[in-house]
């Protein structure tokens, strides 16, 4: 993993596929009811974080494919 400061605000992350996909299974554990409290607004952020990554993901792919959404633990989640 590299991580280059561009801006004051925004990095440059260059990462193995391995290395994101275990952020991106971290990211569904957690929005998918992991033991703990969480913030709200830390859930809808990590949401929306995975819903850019499941897009991206697809396009580089090019498999378009539906997103299912279901509740989990009165939760909403992405799988």
């Amino acid at each position: 993993m590299k991580i280059k400061r561009v801006k004051s605000a925004v990095l440059q992350v260059t990462l193995q596929s391995y290395e994101l996909a275990a952020l991106a299974s971290a990211v569904r554990w957690i929005i998918n009811g992991a033991p703990g409290e969480y913030p709200q607004e830390s859930v809808k952020q990590l949401k929306k974080i995975l819903d850019n990554y499941e897009t991206e993901s697809r396009s580089l792919t090019g498999k378009h494919r539906a997103k299912h959404t279901r509740k989990i633990a009165n939760r909403d989640t992405h799988e």
